[in-house]
């Protein structure tokens, strides 16, 4: 799906809405993945939310959110929470996300 992204944390603290206001999205294409987990201490399935900048499979990730859960779906626009690592580091994330607006003859 073919979104606008702003993030609503850094390093896990709520930014207000007057900063987030004049953040400038990043436009691709979001994707809900899932991979095993397995190794000595774990077993399970992980969920990413995936933003690229293509739709294609070989296309690197931008960002990615980890356990990834829907809190709000309006309109054209929905807003997804979960981890994201910084520098390996675990820290709670939003994302706001706007279905990209084409151009007419796109």
């Amino acid at each position: 799906m073919e979104v606008d992204v702003i993030k609503l944390r850094d390093r896990g603290q709520k930014m207000p809405r007057d900063t987030v206001k004049t953040i400038q999205p990043m436009h691709g294409f979001i994707e809900l993945t899932d991979w095993h987990l397995k190794n000595a201490t774990e077993d399970r399935i992980v969920k990413e939310l995936v933003l690229k900048s293509a739709p294609d499979a070989t296309s690197r990730p931008m960002a990615t959110l980890t356990s990834p859960v829907q809190t709000r779906l309006k309109g054209n626009e929905m807003v997804y929470v979960g981890t994201e690592s910084v520098g390996g580091v675990e820290y709670p994330q939003a994302w706001w996300c706007r279905l990209a607006r084409r151009p007419p003859n796109r």
